[in-house]
């Protein structure tokens, strides 16, 4: 979680969000270096922290106490609630295939691994549609934490809830079909100013102007490589992973996700 005097910015992760996370830093050490210790003292401009909180969204982080930059809207500081919220909006679709090849589930699964070997042998090396079966079997009860499901949606939707709702426990257990699908369930999300990920650049470019930067002091961020890009994917698109009724079936489960983000397409 990254926080400036104005603006909090939410990591949700394989989003881009670490393309943020180090351009704001660097944006910020150069501006700082600039100061005078005075200028500083006055925070004519807003300074930057960078916060490591712990990781509640799933039992097997929380029983391990992993803490990370992933911060989740819940875990704000009170002082700072009242700034604008910023996160990256990613396509659910391209973002599952971006978890998969990532493959951190591989070295931290979402439940015991001899569980997992049982209902997927070949596990940790797993197809696409093998590690789908994987996030609904395993990642889901996972990120739940012992609330009930009450409704057929997927892990993606309830790491949304779990990352971007201001009472995640709650919402959980009273998550319906009803509520999914009447608007009343997005309703109580807060209002985050979203970064699209295929603009990435020219959206953050236009948040930092509306915060105090000049086109000089973000002109830099047309040449930054992305960071954190799976080179399994080598280009590959989202569409040639998915068969049509599993992402038929995918669109579905996620379906609040997609409401949520604005991911309206067919």
């Amino acid at each position: 979680m990254i926080i400036t005097d104005s603006f909090v910015v939410l990591n949700y992760p394989r989003t881009g969000s670490t393309f943020v996370r180090q351009a704001l830093a660097e944006l910020y050490r150069r501006k700082g270096s600039r100061w005078s210790r005075a200028s500083r003292w006055l925070r004519r401009k807003p300074a930057l922290r960078d916060l490591q909180l712990p990781i509640l969204r799933t039992d097997t982080a929380a029983r391990a106490s992993r803490y990370s930059q992933h911060g989740a809207y819940s875990q704000i500081p009170a002082a700072d609630r009242h700034k604008t919220v910023v996160s990256v909006a990613r396509h659910p679709l391209d973002r599952v295939v971006s978890i998969y090849e990532a493959g951190f589930w591989r070295s931290h699964p979402p439940a015991d691994p001899d569980a997992i070997r049982a209902a997927l042998p070949g596990f940790p090396d797993l197809s696409f549609t093998e590690f789908l079966t994987l996030q609904r079997r395993f990642d889901r009860p996972n990120v739940l934490r012992g609330a009930p499901l009450q409704a057929d949606v997927g892990a993606q939707t309830i790491h949304f809830l779990r990352f971007y709702h201001p009472r995640p426990d709650e919402a959980l257990r009273s998550l319906t079909s009803d509520r999914l699908d009447d608007g009343s369930l997005l309703a109580e999300l807060p209002s985050i100013r979203w970064l699209r990920l295929e603009r990435l650049t020219a959206d953050l470019a236009a948040l930092l102007r509306d915060n105090g930067f000049d086109a000089r002091e973000t002109e830099r961020l047309e040449q930054r490589e992305r960071v954190n890009v799976a080179a399994a994917r080598k280009q590959r698109q989202w569409h040639s992973y998915f068969g049509a009724e599993e992402e038929a079936r995918y669109r579905q489960e996620e379906r609040f996700v997609f409401d949520a983000l604005g991911y309206t397409e067919p």
